[in-house]
């Protein structure tokens, strides 16, 4: 046993060396090499199965109003990635799935975006509200989700106005709109360029002018999310007032009935009272009324207010009579009258239709009258009949007997004249003061006087110094101008009996009388007279004449001279 271990053969040796080789360092190197490799994939691969997708989400706005009308139909997010992903989304109300807008789509990395049109999985619009729209991206092992929250609001906001009703009338020009509507909308008027953003509470207001006639008003309001309310008023501007148009009575009618019907018309839809009394007005804008009147002139006072407050008042006289005065003639009934052709002479009420016989006779402003009326042989009927103004019919019937009894003519106009009524003559007074009045007031003449200055100091003969007189004359006549002393004596006449314009007139006089002689100082009247008897009228003023100043007169100096012979010397 000894010798085998001892003895071993070539061989065995060989192979014993063989087994126990070391590692070299490249052997060595080789190794770890293969080991980190292995341990770097083994790593990632780890890394890559453990990762989160990372996920960004951009909504497009907040608001879906899916109603067609082109505005926020779709309501658009987008997304990005930044690693591919598997991507899953869907749409929730409240807890519940609404809509799955994707289910594991595979999506590479980048920008990637998603749209809702406001269904949900069947096709129908969902109701108004607040949804929530999820993302997940899904990784081999891990996913990630955000969510963004979308309004979805189809009805269009409502609009109220403030006193505008449909079809209003106005009387002013200016208008002032209020209304509200919903928080956050935009106004607009009559499709302004500009809209106007409401408060926050939804009110609004505009101002704006009317012109006369119907006037349009659009009002557009636009909520947040696109939806659109537009209210349309007609208003009419009435700046012009109702007319009252009365058919009767007439202007000045007169009427002897006490209770008079009114007729007439105005705007329709106009209230109307007439003396405080309301009038029923038809739609058509006719009216009837009857007024109890008072005995004498009586004032219809009509006032029309329309539907918007303008008003028109119309005044009307009506005079209310009944009886007349009695007819007075120069006849009396049994008279006897000795001339076929009788002159008939009488009086009625100034105004009044007269007849005599059936036969319409003149009547002047005084309601006097006379005619010829030819009477047969015998008794004789005389009618007169008198109807005033107001339709009130006086008779009077004179029953007379016609006897020709040839005597002279100048016996039976004394006759006729003893007939004739006492009233002729205070009939022909009035009218002759009438006719003495009227020319009186025609021709009365006034005049005004004065002098400039009051005080006056004449000047020499032949200088240049005067008192000025102003006169105003208010109508062409007849003119005297002079001057009188304290006794009222004549001392200067400046003018006499010409004839001069109305106008201002201008005289001088220079302090001397009509001899030329210079007055003595005192106090004199200017007086003035106009117009003839006896529509003369005076006028008069003071003035004060004071003595000139007279000039101091030089004595001249004379010199006495005495001549002495030689030696004699001038003093």
């Amino acid at each position: 046993m000894q010798y085998q271990q001892q003895q071993t053969p070539p061989r065995m040796r060989q192979r014993r060396r063989s087994a126990g080789v070391t590692l070299t360092p490249g052997v060595l190197t080789t190794a770890v090499s293969i080991g980190v490799v292995v341990l770097i994939v083994a790593i990632t691969f780890v890394a890559d199965w453990m990762q989160i997708p990372e996920l960004s989400l951009s909504p497009q706005g907040q608001l879906l109003s899916p109603n067609g009308d082109g505005s926020y139909d779709i309501f658009t997010v987008s997304y990005r990635l930044a690693d591919n992903a598997r991507i899953t989304a869907q749409v929730f109300s409240d807890q519940n799935v609404v809509r799955t807008l994707a289910n594991g789509q595979n999506e590479s990395s980048g920008e990637h975006f998603l749209s809702w049109d406001g269904r949900n999985d069947i096709g129908s619009v969902v109701p108004d509200g607040f949804y929530r729209i999820e993302v997940v991206a899904a990784g081999t092992m891990r996913s990630t989700s955000q969510s963004v929250q979308a309004q979805v609001d189809t009805q269009p906001p409502t609009v109220q106005l403030a006193n505008i009703p449909e079809g209003m009338s106005v009387n002013t020009p200016a208008l002032q709109i209020e209304g509200v509507t919903e928080p956050g909308a935009m106004i607009s008027l009559n499709g302004a360029a500009q809209p106007q953003r409401v408060d926050n509470l939804g009110r609004f207001t505009f101002a704006f002018k009317l012109v006369d006639g119907s006037n349009k008003i659009d009002i557009q309001a636009i909520d947040p999310a696109g939806n659109t309310t537009r209210i349309q008023r007609n208003i009419l501007l009435v700046t012009e007032p109702p007319d009252i148009t009365i058919t009767r009575p007439l202007e000045n009618e007169w009427t002897n009935q006490q209770i008079v019907t009114i007729e007439g018309t105005t705007r329709p839809g106009a209230t109307l009272n007439v003396n405080q009394q309301n009038v029923r007005v038809e739609a058509d804008g006719s009216f009837r009324h009857e007024l109890i009147l008072d005995q004498g002139d009586n004032t219809l006072h009509f006032v029309a207010t329309d539907e918007v407050g303008n008003i028109a008042v119309l005044d009307r006289i009506v005079h209310f009579k009944t009886g007349s005065m009695p007819i007075q003639v120069n006849v009396q009934d049994g008279a006897v009258i000795g001339d076929a052709n009788f002159q008939l002479v009488g009086k009625a009420e100034p105004g009044s239709l007269v007849t005599v016989n059936g036969i319409a006779v003149p009547v002047n402003a005084f309601g006097d009258f006379q005619t010829t009326t030819a009477l047969n042989s015998g008794d004789n009927t005389i009618t007169i009949e008198a109807r005033d103004l107001a339709g009130n019919v006086t008779t009077l019937a004179r029953r007379v007997t016609y006897q020709p009894n040839g005597g002279d003519s100048l016996e039976r106009l004394s006759r006729n004249f003893d007939n004739l009524p006492i009233l002729i003559l205070p009939s022909v007074l009035v009218i002759g003061a009438i006719l003495a009045f009227t020319y009186l007031r025609q021709n009365r003449v006034s005049l005004a006087l004065s002098v400039d200055p009051p005080t006056f100091i004449p000047g020499l003969p032949g200088s240049e110094k005067n008192l000025v007189i102003l006169l105003d004359l208010s109508k062409t006549a007849r003119l005297s101008l002079e001057v009188l002393d304290q006794n009222g004596n004549l001392r200067a006449s400046l003018v006499q009996n010409r004839r001069k314009i109305g106008r201002r007139h201008i005289f001088h006089w220079n302090g001397y009388d009509d001899r030329g002689m210079l007055l003595p100082a005192g106090d004199y009247t200017v007086r003035a007279e106009a117009g003839a008897p006896p529509l003369q009228v005076t006028s008069s003023t003071q003035v004060r004449l004071e003595r000139p100043l007279q000039p101091q007169v030089q004595t001249p100096a004379y010199t006495r001279r005495t001549t002495v012979s030689n030696t004699r010397q001038e003093k």
